[in-house]
């Protein structure tokens, strides 16, 4: 059941997740790699290192859970993608705990921020979320990312909590989700100190 809770709350959040924040990426989009537990993305300027005993998604096995064809992750330029591309997934199948990186074209290139952040939290609030949009922005890679908290109840007493960092340029959301069942903010702090600048 548990195992079930996780996937559920990774999709929700991957899918209704539409909020925005500023900020210009001129350099060539590429979808970031692995070597080993490190994730690499040259495009956002940002690493991550996973801990050894966490599970790296493959492209093919986020196919399977999103339902998709696995030649959906055959991307090499933004404008192939047609709705969404989870670039990168993991998780601590112990604690629930998980973290991704997506793409995701705006329903509107011109969309405001505000516009933006409005429409994703009513998204999120329609499927069950509380949500807090926090103020000012965090660095992870070389940009600045908006973000929010939200609380979800998965029924059977167990509530998911999420945080999402946005950041938008060129008609598309650049995601950071973390996902999480217990911790509060200290899980959120561990993951964001494994990020780095590159």
């Amino acid at each position: 059941m548990f195992k079930r809770s996780l996937a559920a709350i990774i999709m929700v959040f991957a899918i209704v997740m539409v909020l925005g924040a500023c900020g210009s990426n001129n350099r060539e989009f590429s979808r970031g790699s692995w070597s080993g537990n490190v994730y690499t993305n040259e495009y956002l300027g940002l690493r991550f290192e996973a801990p050894a005993d966490w599970h790296v998604f493959s492209d093919a096995r986020i196919a399977l859970a999103q339902g998709i064809s696995s030649d959906m992750f055959e991307i090499d330029n933004l404008a192939d993608i047609d709705t969404l591309l989870t670039d990168m997934l993991v998780t601590c199948e112990e604690t629930g705990t998980s973290v991704q990186v997506i793409f995701e074209r705006l329903p509107l290139r011109s969309m405001t921020v505000e516009g933006y952040m409005e429409v994703g939290s009513q998204s999120l609030v329609e499927v069950g979320a509380t949500v807090n949009i926090l103020p000012g922005t965090t660095t992870i890679g070389r940009y600045e990312w908006h973000s929010l908290e939200t609380e979800m109840d998965m029924g059977f007493g167990v509530a998911a909590y999420g945080r999402q960092f946005v950041n938008v340029s060129d008609g598309f959301a650049r995601l950071i989700t973390i996902t999480y069942f217990e911790g509060g903010s200290a899980v959120v702090e561990d993951v964001l100190a494994r990020f780095s600048e590159i």
